[in-house]
């Protein structure tokens, strides 16, 4: 143990609020293996996938002439197919090489992985004019669709990095969940009609993929069993583990597609799970992909364990906010273990980033960490520093069960920043009720 983790742990014990059970072990633990920073991002951050190898085969169409294919070897590895474009492809991903230009700007789709669960782009955007960037520096970039067969694939949500190489030049990777089941031999199709904001036009890819992977066994059901979820019926449509990862398939009508429940194996362990996208049709029948992380080839079932929040005497769910002193951190109180432990604050000229360890009450449930939490700067007095417009970005790490939450201020005087001598953040009231009695189990075998 160093000095420093003397003095947080010192400081921890100084403050008015009980600090849980295990606190010492979890925390030095946690100090060793915090993330690194990071910048806010316009779109949704990869979380850290499973480590398989996404594997696939592709021969390539573009127009009426064919682009020569071949596997991709010597690259990084990069775990569960998605991660930094600049990094290169993962073994078995596949060079295609085509391009479509329209309005000035070349899209090329340098590779692709795909497999039942997900399919990951690999593309390069170039540009006669500089590529169009919003106020924080990002590309003004739309997400690139799909359709196989002929029809739109429809995945709701998609991950989606972007690294510039200059101004004129764009790295992309997208990784995109498979909702329905596809034959071996794809036809899919990649096109945009506005490929950036305000930019119109007609990129189109036609690609004929071959997705069966050798080395890499994937597991696909298709059970079509209707479950009942917090009063809703809907059916489980498909269930897939693969190279890239897992995910299950709910498809029905309604207001509120069920969210509320936790994903159990075979062995009684909870995977990690979280929705790409979601969407409700009151009427219509519609589907929604929920990833989890896991997951094995060989499951016989899943079973699907329903859940609730409930407060203390019945009360209404809500939260609190937990006061320190930036010097008395780790800050939490007698909610921690349903809620959340302020670790670290940096405080920095444009943004402040706060690292938060998730409870074991929430955390025990493969990796969940609730809906995260936010925080804001005080003065001496209590009183909100007055920073202007503010952004909000929060970025889960399932593995370890910390959430870094990052504040930017781009318009903050340094002169108020400076005042800034406490802390608050967002603890939760309720806790996790597992509704056993309700749990659905899915067969598999």
């Amino acid at each position: 143990m160093n000095e420093f983790d003397k003095r947080m742990r010192g400081r921890a014990r100084a403050e008015d609020c009980p600090i849980p059970a295990d606190f010492d072990g979890r925390l030095e633990t946690l100090l060793e293996t915090l993330p690194q920073q990071k910048t806010a991002r316009r779109f949704s951050r990869p979380r850290k996938f499973v480590k398989h190898i996404l594997v696939a085969a592709l021969a390539a169409i573009f127009g009426t002439s064919v682009c020569g294919v071949f596997a991709a070897s010597g690259y990084p590895v990069r775990p569960g197919g998605f991660g930094s474009a600049a990094e290169g492809f993962q073994p078995y991903s596949a060079q295609v090489g085509a391009s479509v230009t329209d309005q000035g700007y070349t899209l090329s789709l340098d590779g692709i992985g795909m497999d039942e669960a997900f399919i990951t782009l690999y593309a390069t955007i170039t540009g006669e004019e500089p590529i169009p960037k919003d106020e924080w520096g990002e590309p003004e970039l739309w997400a690139l669709r799909l359709r196989a067969e002929g029809e739109e694939l429809e995945f709701w949500g998609q991950d989606q990095e972007t690294e510039w190489v200059d101004d004129y030049t764009l790295k992309v990777s997208q990784r995109c969940p498979v909702l329905r089941t596809l034959p071996e031999q794809v036809e899919l199709q990649i096109y945009s009609d506005e490929l950036f904001y305000g930019v119109s036009g007609d990129w189109s890819l036609n690609l004929l993929v071959d997705k069966s992977a050798p080395d890499g066994e994937s597991l696909v059901v298709e059970p079509n069993q209707a479950v009942t979820l917090h009063g809703g019926r809907w059916k489980v449509s498909k269930v897939v583990v693969a190279p890239s990862g897992g995910g299950l398939v709910l498809t029905g009508a309604g207001d509120y597609p069920p969210s509320n429940f936790f994903i159990r194996d075979d062995q009684g362990n909870y995977l990690y799970k979280e929705n790409y996208g979601t969407v409700s049709s009151p009427l219509l029948p519609i589907s929604n992909f929920i990833a989890f992380y896991g997951g094995r080839t060989d499951m016989e079932f899943l079973t699907i364990v329903p859940y609730e929040r409930v407060s203390p005497d019945g009360e209404p769910a809500g939260n609190h906010r937990v006061f320190g002193s930036l010097d008395g951190l780790p800050l939490t109180d007698g909610s921690a273990e349903d809620g959340y432990t302020l670790l670290t604050l940096d405080i920095g000229e444009e943004q402040a980033v706060a690292t938060f360890q998730t409870g074991q009450g929430l955390y025990q449930y493969g990796g969940y960490g609730g809906f995260g939490t936010e925080f804001g700067l005080l003065d001496g007095d209590g009183a909100e520093l007055e920073l202007g417009d503010t952004y909000l970005n929060r970025d889960y790490d399932r593995e370890t069960g910390i959430w870094t939450v990052t504040i930017s201020y781009p318009d903050a005087d340094p002169a108020e920043l400076a005042r800034a001598e406490r802390v608050w953040f967002w603890q939760p009231d309720d806790t996790i009720r597992v509704l056993e009695d309700q749990a659905v189990t899915i067969d598999l075998s």
